[in-house]
């Protein structure tokens, strides 16, 4: 999304009383591996991409507590840093209802959200969340993989005027075929996404104006693909606009739009235009939303597809022990290189602390839809339950262990690659160890 209500609120802030951003890092151990638990739980099925704009709504993770302190520095960047160490099994790893081949993988992970102050109203954020993997397959084979997930950026905000001025670098590269709910018959997606972009927000009075550009380079490498045959890289350019009004200084309503050049080797170039309006920010000071709707219209005929979208996400803090994440969306979906589905998401995830050092999340995600092109276009249904428990062991340390089940039905046209059309059911088990600094 173009404008966000945050941006505009830091503004303000920032006029107003020169309050440090990073007063929402300042959380006790506790409440960040929560947030860490509820990164896992509440946005498994991110690898697709938006045909509209490569962002999740912010509201898809837990709230967090900003009580206590507990920050590091590293030269001019101060912050949260995490490290993690852990242990997973996979009795399916290659998606597929044939042959499956189960994995043992050790991981060691780094978490990264810091922040350096230039000036009261210019910073610079760096968000890394990195995982090197070594996998030991079944069959013998072992490898090595890097994994970065999506919300990892470089980000220097500046302010001239009264303008908000954002550049950015978001980059991810996803391995979990699992992620896309239209991948089969894949060990590792190796889906590598980069996304540079710079943008300009114009507060008005009880309203605000924002504009948006955006480079999009996807790819896979260095790993087999399902979609062998077809293009798996996309090249993608982005102008997007928003104008909004203030119903609150955190809430806004108003209207959104997006065009879309979509390029790569091997598939029919695609653009897009979409527009609709959308409400956006707190509710209450307890309750969130994220809704948008509106139409979505291509240059190609892509049969079977609905020319609308529709997102909502919700997040609710019943009381202090206690939240939930619920949210549903229709869209166009990418997943490698240009290749196309018509997704519906539906995805519910609840935290609850029922002690001080221990802390559960659990919830279901549903993901059905159509391939448009690619491999094994046809329908799909994907489902599961994903459950995480987490103990805090001292000050700085804790350990997790989580579970997760999925399976999905396909009645694509291609069979035998990953199975009959596509199906497989897979359990996931981690286990690990967290340090905080």
């Amino acid at each position: 999304m173009t404008l966000t209500f945050s941006y505009l609120a830091r503004f303000t802030a920032f006029r107003s009383s020169l309050v440090p951003f990073f007063i929402l890092l300042r959380l006790p151990f506790s409440f960040r591996t929560m947030l860490a638990i509820s990164l896992l739980v509440t946005t498994k099925a991110v690898c697709q991409q938006s045909i509209r704009t490569p962002e999740q709504s912010e509201f898809r993770t837990f709230r967090t507590n900003t009580e206590g302190t507990s920050l590091i520095n590293l030269g001019p960047f101060h912050g949260e840093a995490t490290l993690d160490v852990g242990y997973e099994y996979n009795d399916n790893a290659q998606v597929t209802n044939q042959s499956t081949l189960s994995l043992s993988e050790i991981f060691e992970a780094l978490h990264l959200d810091m922040g350096w102050t230039l000036s009261p109203l210019n910073r610079l954020d760096l968000k890394l969340d990195g995982r090197l993997e070594e996998n030991f397959y079944s069959n013998g084979s072992n490898q090595l993989n890097l994994d970065i997930s999506p919300g990892s950026q470089l980000q220097l905000q500046a302010t001239v005027g009264d303008v908000i001025l954002r550049a950015f670098e978001q980059f991810a590269i996803i391995q979990d075929p699992v992620s896309d709910p239209t991948a089969t018959n894949q060990t590792n997606l190796n889906r590598l996404t980069n996304t540079i972009g710079i943008a300009a927000i114009k507060p008005l009075y009880h309203a605000a104006i924002g504009l948006e550009f955006d480079y999009i380079y996807s790819d896979s490498f260095s790993g087999s693909s399902a979609d062998t045959g077809n293009s798996v890289n996309r090249n993608s350019l982005r102008l997007a606009s928003t104008f909004g009004l203030d119903i609150s200084p955190e809430l806004s309503y108003g209207l959104e739009a997006s065009a879309t050049d979509n390029a790569g080797s091997g598939n029919e170039d695609i653009k897009s235009l979409s527009f609709g309006p959308y409400l956006r920010g707190h509710l209450t000071r307890l309750l969130d939303v994220d809704l948008g709707a509106g139409i979505t219209l291509t240059d190609s005929s892509l049969s079977g597809s609905a020319p609308y979208y529709v997102s909502l996400t919700i997040r609710h803090q019943v009381f202090r022990t206690f939240q939930y994440v619920i949210g549903f969306s229709h869209d166009l979906n990418f997943s490698s290189g240009l290749s196309l589905s018509q997704n519906n998401n539906f995805f519910l995830s609840a935290q609850w602390q029922l002690l001080r050092i221990w802390t559960i999340s659990a919830g279901p995600f549903v993901n059905f839809g159509h391939v448009l092109t690619g491999f094994s276009p046809g329908n799909y249904t994907q489902y599961g339950v994903s459950i995480q428990s987490r103990f805090k062991l001292g000050k700085r340390i804790s350990t997790g262990i989580g579970y997760r089940f999925t399976h999905r039905e396909g009645n694509g046209t291609t069979t035998g690659t990953g199975g009959t059309n596509g199906n497989y059911a897979q359990n996931l088990l981690t286990l690990d160890l967290t340090y905080a600094f």
